[in-house]
């Protein structure tokens, strides 16, 4: 098939997860842009593999360095003024030197980031260090300034790690740059914008986005906290509640405030799905169009039509999977501690599959752990350190994906009507991993799931 022609056949489905950001932006342009977008996406050839350029991407670079050096404005670690100081030392050294001059990571995560940073920088051609020394000195300066105002607006604020945000009814994740808090306790999410020139609009729509967690049944997890300096290991969950962002301009010395949400209610969201969903059967909503609307731009009428909507494929396993008896409790606290704790991890795996070799005082101990450090729930803990008689290992198996399909049968008999067998079977799989994902929270994923489901039921 000659590359950038449309089959008439149905090549993927990789669009069809969930309903994105960008789709929702779409769909307030005009919801027709949503099903052209689906029906191009779905129908064109996969591209080939090319070998990756090693170049580093410059646009992506000065946005890594805005990052870092906002996390570090926000660090109690950080006088007034020092930014400033850090700013005019930046012509004299090289830029790894300047990485090196802001301090030390406060955690594995942050040292890592930085780490990475030096990297890409170390491989950089002259000519491209010196124009980022530049940034790295606009950037320093900028966040000096920011600082002082979103002090005076917000009082003393700290970034307290990353965070994710994620919509339970779409369902999507976003990736706002950090959670930081106030002294109060009061949840703010940072963009950071290192970036010439602000696109207002397109900006402040994807913090409006991250701000609608209520109107989604949505959580912001932060993975990685301080309290008063120490690391606190305990992912912490804001569910259903809607946030606040900061968007961040460092170089422009620019920033705002977005407490406005997205209108993306359960109304809207089936809306775009049946958008989406008519794209695959190349169609699209009705709609009364003016001779300028923007869907024009993409040289492309489908015939308006309508359909019965098929709930999403991550929902429907997440559904199915606990409806099996799947624990995504469980399965979300296994996953974390083998990223944060993998000698705990390892002890944890001989106290549930080789019970015999590990002695009863330290089951206990590593219970007393998992309760105090990491704020786990006890019917997690006695999972991941059963009584000998308890929860024989395998006992907590996720259900297979023909398991969930059987259980959810009437669910899937839309996306069978929707899409071709092959297409289907192979992205089921990801489906359900993507539905653990998303829905499997430290503590209340049942209620996580259960609010999403009745949103779509509603």
């Amino acid at each position: 098939m000659t590359p950038g022609v449309l089959s008439s056949e149905i090549q993927s489905a990789s669009a069809l997860f969930t309903v994105s950001r960008q789709d929702i932006y779409d769909y307030q342009r005009c919801p027709k842009i949503v099903s052209i977008k689906v029906y191009r996406r779905i129908r064109s050839p996969k591209p080939e593999s090319e070998s990756i350029e090693k170049s580093e991407n410059k646009t992506a670079l000065i946005g890594r360095v805005g990052e870092v050096v906002t996390r570090l404005a926000f660090s109690p670690q950080v006088s007034m003024g020092q930014l400033r100081s850090m700013a005019e030392k930046v012509p004299a050294q090289s830029l790894v030197e300047s990485i090196e001059h802001l301090g030390t990571p406060q955690d594995p995560f942050e040292k890592a980031e930085l780490a990475e940073l030096q990297t890409r920088i170390q491989e950089l051609p002259k000519n491209l260090e010196d124009e980022l020394k530049s940034v790295m000195r606009d950037t320093l300066t900028g966040l000096e300034a920011i600082r002082g105002d979103v002090t005076s607006a917000y009082g003393n604020l700290t970034v307290i790690g990353h965070g994710e945000s994620r919509y339970g009814v779409l369902p999507t994740m976003g990736y706002p740059d950090f959670v930081a808090q106030t002294k109060q306790g009061k949840p703010i999410l940072i963009e950071v914008k290192n970036s010439a020139k602000e696109n207002y609009n397109l900006d402040g729509f994807q913090a409006a986005f991250y701000n609608s967690l209520g109107k989604t049944v949505g959580v912001v997890v932060q993975h990685t906290a301080f309290i008063d300096g120490v690391l606190a290991p305990e992912p912490r969950i804001v569910l259903e509640e809607d946030a606040e962002s900061l968007v961040i301009y460092p170089r422009l010395k620019k920033w705002r405030t977005v407490s406005e949400t997205a209108k993306i209610d359960a109304d809207v969201v089936k809306d775009v799905w049946r958008a989406k969903q008519l794209g695959v059967v190349g169609m699209s909503p009705a709609t009364h169009c003016r001779k300028d609307c923007p869907h024009h731009r993409y040289k492309m009428e489908l015939p308006e039509g309508n359909l019965e909507i098929a709930k999403p494929l991550p929902l429907i396993f997440a559904k199915g999977g606990m409806e099996l008896g799947l624990d995504f409790d469980y399965q979300n606290v296994r996953g974390y501690l083998w990223s944060v704790a993998p000698s705990l991890s390892r002890l944890l795996w001989e106290a549930q599959y080789r019970r015999d070799r590990v002695s009863v005082s330290l089951r206990e101990r590593l219970r007393k752990i998992l309760r105090e450090k990491f704020g786990i729930d006890e019917s997690v803990v006695m999972k991941l350190v059963p009584e000998s008689s308890m929860y024989p290992a395998g006992s907590e198996r996720p259900p297979s994906v023909e398991e969930v399909t059987k259980e959810e049968a009437d669910e899937m008999e839309r996306w069978e009507k929707l899409l071709p067998e092959k297409i289907l079977k192979g992205v089921l799989t990801s489906a359900q991993g993507y539905g653990t994902r998303i829905y499997g929270l430290p503590k209340g994923s049942k209620v996580l799931i259960h609010k999403a489901w009745q949103k779509w039921v509603d």
